[in-house]
């Protein structure tokens, strides 16, 4: 690590110029031109919040220390998969910060950390960190029948379906039969269903004229 650097300069005032210069890195002296390895080194990584939703937007944040005006790639890894990454050039003060957001598209517990990676191939990376993907309550219609399928003007068909709550969390469902693309008045009902909890559906439908008709039930959180 790098914490000081120093250029000492000799003036010879009967010349009127500079007739040697010294170059000390870190207390050790070093020639003129040598190359000075760039350094990294993350100093906090946070991923906000810890707990999420899917799509609910992850923030991951890295600060950084290094080599002053020396430029890096930050690249971002999901369960050891890099998934996106920035360039970041550090400011004067050898100071900056790699920022990446991320929508989880399922649920499950991610591992979640960051790498630089420098031009001449150095590379340090943080620890990671565990993110919890939740789903919350989420309707599935998991059955679903019409008997009979074939009526007479006017008689009557029952419509049956089994909705299941397949999310994380406890949730309220309103339920309706459908016609058509409309929804049938008087055939909605709302019931709270805890996970993996189901619903026996029924609703009885007269059909008051002859035709083909496209009939369906769909469940939607309220």
């Amino acid at each position: 690590k790098i914490d000081k650097v120093l250029i000492r300069a000799y003036w010879d005032a009967s010349q009127k110029r500079v007739t040697k210069y010294e170059a000390y890195v870190n207390g050790r002296e070093v020639p003129i031109g040598e190359i000075i390895e760039k350094q990294i080194s993350i100093t906090s990584f946070k991923v906000e919040p810890t707990e999420a939703y899917v799509n609910e937007e992850v923030k991951v944040t890295a600060m950084l220390q290094g080599t002053p005006n020396s430029t890096w790639t930050a690249e971002l890894y999901v369960n050891y998969r890099k998934v996106d990454e920035e360039t970041v050039t550090l400011g004067r003060d050898g100071k900056g910060i790699a920022y990446f957001t991320v929508k989880p598209k399922s649920s499950g517990s991610y591992y979640v950390y960051i790498c630089l990676v420098g031009g001449d191939g150095m590379k340090v990376c943080s620890s990671p960190i565990t993110v919890v993907v939740k789903k919350g309550a989420e309707p599935e219609i998991v059955s679903f029948g019409v008997n009979p399928r074939e009526i007479k003007e006017g008689e009557t068909i029952t419509v049956s379906a089994t909705v299941k709550n397949v999310g994380d969390e406890t949730g309220r469902f309103k339920i309706y039969t459908v016609v058509d693309g409309s929804i049938v008045e008087g055939t909605e009902i709302e019931v709270t269903l805890s996970p993996n909890e189901e619903y026996e559906y029924t609703e009885s439908l007269e059909m008051p004229s002859a035709g083909t008709y496209n009939v369906s039930v769909c469940a939607e959180v309220v």
